[in-house]
């Protein structure tokens, strides 16, 4: 014969076991939501931060290996900024750009930084097929 405390501790097995059940989707959907917020902004957004820094600006990039005129600086943003606009729409735009020249390569490069590998896998590039490497 079975004990009542026997049947209670079952019953409160049983109880913890359904509470603990019902709070996992509430943990998969906070799971969820954490993973949105840690993931790194894409190369748009780096783009535009970039490109809304006051610190960057021309004199910051000028150079023979690097924008070696204002014009070229400024010409390089143009496409940046289109490119972080409507990236499905100039992507091609940019590649292009970049692929046009070492000089276009360069300012491209100076002005992105250390994130330009990003933006080149981005256009569907490969680092070797750059001319200003």
């Amino acid at each position: 014969m079975v004990s009542h405390t026997g049947i209670s501790k079952y019953l409160a097995l049983v109880v913890v076991c359904l509470a603990g059940f019902t709070s996992f989707p509430a943990l998969t959907e906070e799971a969820d939501v954490e993973e949105i917020i840690v993931n790194k902004p894409g190369i748009t957004h780096i783009i535009s931060r970039i490109l809304a820094d006051p610190h960057r600006n021309y004199q910051r990039v000028q150079g023979p290996d690097d924008c070696n005129s204002e014009e070229l600086y400024l010409g390089t943003r143009k496409v940046l900024e289109e490119y972080s606009a409507n990236p499905a729409e100039n992507k091609s735009t940019l590649r292009d750009y970049i692929l046009s020249g070492q000089a276009a390569c360069n300012c491209t490069r100076a002005i992105i930084g250390k994130d330009i590998d990003f933006l080149v896998k981005d256009v569907d590039m490969d680092m070797s097929e750059l001319p200003c490497i």
